[in-house]
């Protein structure tokens, strides 16, 4: 039988401490403002709380995925889809179009790769425009829009 894995007890309590010091800067620093505009010093602050209360909860559940079955192709394409605006067939489709020698499993192996790397090599702002071009040209060997980095292989 597989061993359970343990939370971080240090990480998760250093976690909570930096969230709760951070409510207390964003109190400090904008109670006189929420009083003159919102006539409650408190108002950022319960704000800032609540998103903090979503995101420590978000991180409990996270702590409890095994985080290796977010790899699987049944998530990562429909997610990239989503990203993109495109069905599933419509980015298999394109990546089955683009490439020159390989199969279309190594293809798609390729696709992924460049995808994250031209995403995390451009701005926020330009991967949503640019990214699936970058990792297209990553599947025709011709790396476009991907912050100078070459392709991993040619297909």
């Amino acid at each position: 039988m597989a061993r359970r894995l343990q939370s971080d007890k240090i990480l998760f309590g250093t976690v909570v401490g930096l969230v709760l010091f951070g409510a207390l800067m964003v109190f400090s620093a904008s109670a006189v403002t929420a009083a003159a505009n919102f006539r409650s010093s408190y108002h950022f602050l319960w704000r800032q709380l609540g998103f903090a209360v979503v995101g420590l909860g978000l991180m409990v559940a996270m702590m409890n995925v095994n985080y290796r079955r977010l790899a699987a192709p049944g998530i990562i394409f429909p997610a990239l889809g989503l990203r993109e605006n495109m069905t599933v067939h419509q980015v298999c489709s394109l990546v089955d179009s683009r490439r020159t020698q390989s199969s279309l499993t190594a293809a798609m192996r390729v696709f992924i790769l460049g995808y994250f790397r031209a995403a995390v090599a451009e701005s926020q702002e330009a991967a949503r425009a640019t990214t699936l071009n970058g990792a297209i040209g990553y599947v025709a060997g011709t790396p476009q829009t991907n912050g100078g980095a070459q392709p991993a292989a040619t297909l």
